[in-house]
């Protein structure tokens, strides 16, 4: 026997699926039940019910937005309020999926969720981020992320015209994350410390003539980037950060407390200097491994407009003798590894 039956719902309380960002109140849809399985549908929504042990929910939506949060944030050997178990299998085309007050665009998504795992991918064009989740551990896995992914998901509108490729990870049930960046390319443009060191470099005297640091109008170019990170109790942790531009490359460690909006970073800037870059040995002898001139900064205070020290005490002691001992060493570079 099969039995249709017309559904009008009305000021409902959901939150796991809307439109246009706003939660549907009111969701028409026909019914049909077959053999204790049952069929939902509408123009933009399908949700098959079948009756097994565990229960599956089978579903379809389009145009529409979906909130992953629950899925992501719920034990899943947790009863539910019926204490019944069961598995969702979900495709969604042209959706916008919402965690917590992050949300992303997805052209195709699927969810896979039950009492041991969840797997949620999410694919735009050629950006792809995969979320793997079971009981203990949690794994991001994110490839060619763009402006407009960095502004939805972290807020994040320093970085213009750049590809990012990401990894976090949670282990045992613990609210450390652990993560890598890795900025194939991209330009830093309005970034309060940055601009800040940028200007505090500007106000050393120079003692040779530098290249230009590579801005443009759309920022300082980056060529390659890889920060490492811990995130706990809303306190980010620069484990390592590694930005390499043309003429500019920055070494960075510290933290940036969230909740408190105030920072405290050690970064080393190394300047790149045209005049003797092509001539190795004298490159080496004056300048080091790294062809420039390395300022060692301190910057602290408020993320929004911090402060920039430096100390050369240490590095104008030490430079003739780093120079003496590069001389003493030149012969030998070639034997070295």
């Amino acid at each position: 026997n099969i039995t249709k039956i017309y559904t009008n719902i009305t000021n409902t309380k959901q939150n796991v699926i809307a439109k246009n960002l706003k939660y549907l109140k009111n969701i028409s849809f026909i019914t049909t039940i077959k053999n204790d399985n049952i069929h939902i549908q509408n123009k933009n929504l399908r949700i098959d019910l079948i009756n097994k042990n565990p229960l599956i929910i089978d579903a379809g939506i389009k145009k529409l937005d979906f909130n992953i949060t629950n899925f992501i944030d719920t034990n899943n050997t947790k009863p539910n309020k019926n204490n019944k178990e069961y598995i969702v299998d979900l495709n969604a085309l042209y959706t916008n999926i919402i965690y917590n007050n992050s949300i992303l665009y997805s052209h195709f998504l699927t969810l896979h969720y039950d009492k041991n795992s969840t797997k949620i991918e999410s694919i735009n064009n050629d950006r792809n981020i995969t979320i793997l989740k079971n009981n203990k551990n949690l794994k991001i896995y994110a490839f060619n992320l763009r402006d407009e992914d960095l502004k939805n998901l972290a807020n994040i509108t320093f970085l213009k015209h750049t590809k990012i490729n990401a990894f976090a990870f949670k282990l045992n049930n613990s609210s450390i994350i652990n993560g890598f960046i890795h900025i194939n390319r991209g330009y830093i443009k309005e970034l309060k410390a940055f601009n800040n060191i940028i200007a505090f470099i500007n106000l050393i005297p120079s003692i040779v003539t530098f290249n230009g640091p590579g801005f443009s109008k759309k920022g300082f170019k980056i060529r390659d980037g890889h920060i490492e990170y811990i995130y706990n109790d809303n306190i980010l942790y620069i484990k390592n950060a590694n930005i390499k531009g043309d003429n500019l490359k920055f070494k960075a460690q510290g933290y940036l407390d969230l909740s408190k909006k105030i920072m405290k970073m050690n970064v080393d800037v190394t300047i790149i200097v045209k005049l003797i870059k092509d001539i190795p040995i004298v490159n080496y002898i004056l300048l080091g491994k790294d062809g420039g001139v390395t300022i060692k900064l301190i910057v602290t205070g408020p993320i929004s407009n911090p402060n920039i020290k430096k100390n050369l005490t240490n590095q104008i002691i030490k430079a003739p003798f780093n120079i003496i001992k590069r001389t003493l060493l030149t012969p030998f570079r070639p034997f070295m590894h």
